[in-house]
């Protein structure tokens, strides 16, 4: 989850990089635009992402995790998210699910990261919304990156109720990069030191890229 600083610069080694490859070329036969249009397009290209990965949980968030009550009872529902948001979005309890599986040879209750609506964004942005056309499904380390920032986003969605009322919070590095960083953290030091949730993670990660079958009807 790139700062704006990180997105100019990255923009910038871009164009370096296409100049290199066309160091044989002569300048007449290829075109480059203006650097500073090209800056900012690309940096767009994140903000789009970053946009997109936010609207996605804000429309089926609610629903999923139990917090709306019905309309006439507004007062009873804003006490109801002052109670819950807290418990969702601490620890990162709502990208989590209980599953039995065998740890150091004896079953037992596992939280996964594997929450269905944390899956339902994912699917939702890659396959709906057609980033994956973007990225490298077959490289497996894509799908973590993925994965973290549609829980970042996630997140940053639940905390807008954290108050009890809807709170707009910018989805940025600011406000949300200590969030990615912790997920990128626990996928690498919680789940791949540990076989049984390595290969479990890794079947998640292997459904998400097949069920593109079904979602685009191929």
């Amino acid at each position: 989850m790139p700062s704006n600083d990180e997105n100019i610069q990255m923009a910038c080694d871009a164009i370096l990089q296409v100049i290199a490859s066309h160091a044989d070329l002569p300048p007449d036969k290829y075109y480059l635009p203006r650097e500073e249009t090209f800056i900012s397009s690309l940096t767009k290209i994140t903000n789009t992402i970053c946009a997109t990965f936010k609207h996605v949980p804000l429309v089926i968030m609610q629903d999923k995790y139990n917090l709306e009550l019905d309309v006439c009872d507004a007062s009873s529902e804003i006490m109801h998210k002052l109670q819950m948001v807290p418990t969702l979005i601490s620890h990162l309890q709502c990208l989590f699910k209980i599953e039995q599986l065998t740890l150091d040879g004896t079953l037992q209750p596992v939280a996964v990261l594997k929450h269905e609506v944390l899956v339902s964004v994912v699917m939702e942005v890659l396959w709906t919304n057609g980033f994956y056309k973007d990225i490298d499904l077959e490289d497996p380390e894509v799908l973590n990156g993925v994965i973290a920032l549609g829980s970042t986003a996630l997140c940053s969605v639940i905390k807008e109720y954290e108050t009890g009322v809807f709170k707009c919070i910018d989805f940025s590095t600011a406000k949300s990069g200590d969030t990615y960083c912790s997920i990128r953290t626990y996928i690498s030091s919680e789940i791949y030191p540990h076989p049984e949730l390595a290969a479990h993670f890794k079947t998640l990660k292997t459904r998400m890229r097949e069920h593109r079958e079904e979602r685009l009807g191929l």
